[in-house]
């Protein structure tokens, strides 16, 4: 039996992707940046963690690790850029192609049958790919407020199938976990 925190990267994507979608909303990220500079750090360290070990079976370092470091990254990226006022559209080309590369991941969990629900995990993937990038296109075109809305809207997509994946995920590994050895039981009622 191996050990993971896939559920602490998927939970704290959620909440990264939930902080950036309210920011955008309400186009305003001032408010924000600490929820995503908190999600950037669990991000990068976890995924860079994963990147270095691979502690999970196969290709799921790659999508899990990579893409949490990426998203780390762009969390930290955006939060950083707000807190100093500087331009956000100069992060697209960097958001432009981790968005490119949730989407392939995504298509790629779905064309190989990957994880329990590859087509969940894809719409995921994809909704956190193209969520980012229309967020990148609302950087760079600040005047489309339409444009932040569908963002937000896919960001928050996203948010909700990373936070019901990760919950899942939390309630199955606490059960298998159980009999872990030298795991004390409650006693049990008589």
């Amino acid at each position: 039996m191996f050990i993971d925190f896939v559920t602490l990267m998927l939970i704290n994507l959620s909440a990264g992707f939930a902080s950036l979608a309210l920011g955008l909303a309400y186009n305003e990220l001032d408010p924000w940046t600490m929820p995503l500079l908190m999600s950037s750090f669990i991000a990068l360290v976890t995924g860079f963690r994963m990147v270095f070990t691979w502690p999970l079976p196969g290709p799921y370092n790659m999508a899990f690790g990579e893409m949490s470091v990426l998203a780390g990254t762009l969390f930290g990226g955006i939060a950083l850029s707000a807190l100093a006022n500087w331009p956000l559209g100069p992060l697209a080309v960097y958001g432009l192609l981790a968005a490119l590369a949730a989407v392939t991941i995504g298509w790629r969990i779905l064309r190989l049958r990957l994880t329990r629900s590859p087509a969940l995990s894809c719409t995921g993937f994809t909704a956190s790919g193209v969520g980012g990038f229309l967020t990148v296109l609302s950087f760079v075109y600040t005047d489309i407020a339409p444009l932040r809305w569908m963002a937000a809207t896919l960001l928050l997509v996203a948010a909700l199938i990373w936070a019901l994946v990760g919950l899942r995920a939390c309630a199955e590994h606490m059960e298998s976990f159980a009999d872990w050895p030298g795991q004390t039981k409650p006693p049990s009622k008589p």
